[in-house]
């Protein structure tokens, strides 16, 4: 049993939710980057619908255990993948990440297009763990 009070998952759950989730998301979008003023840095107001997406969901898992929490969102948004480690210390935010809900096409489609440019890639990353850490 986790810490958390939910016994872990098998492995063969996970892996096939996850190979089925990322056959549903193999056809995402690059997302279009070009109204960015410096596409080398990561800045929140020219991306309004993937700062409206992370506050959306920021609020949505505010009272979930923390360990992970941040990680597990941008790993399955990024990569659709999920280190099993961070899956049986905190199933609660994975299977919440799982889930889509809410909805996170644009933040989805900012890091598809952002995969090659790690400068931004990190600012974005930064972001959105500040952003998944307020207020906890």
């Amino acid at each position: 049993m986790s810490k958390h009070g939910a016994s872990a998952p098998q492995f063969n759950q996970w892996e096939t939710l996850l190979l089925k989730l990322k056959t549903n998301y193999s056809n995402i979008m690059n997302y279009n980057s070009s109204n960015t003023t410096d596409p080398q840095h990561f800045k929140a107001e020219e991306y309004p619908r993937v700062a409206a997406e992370l506050e959306l969901l920021h609020q949505a898992v505010a009272d979930l255990p923390k360990a992970y929490k941040a990680e597990i969102f941008i790993s399955f948004l990024k990569d659709h993948s999920i280190k099993i480690a961070w899956i049986l210390e905190n199933p609660v935010v994975a299977r919440q990440a799982l889930s889509g809900k809410p909805p996170a096409i644009h933040i989805e489609r900012l890091f598809t297009s952002c995969r090659q440019n790690t400068g931004f890639l990190r600012e974005f990353e930064d972001y959105f763990k500040n952003v998944m850490s307020e207020n906890q």
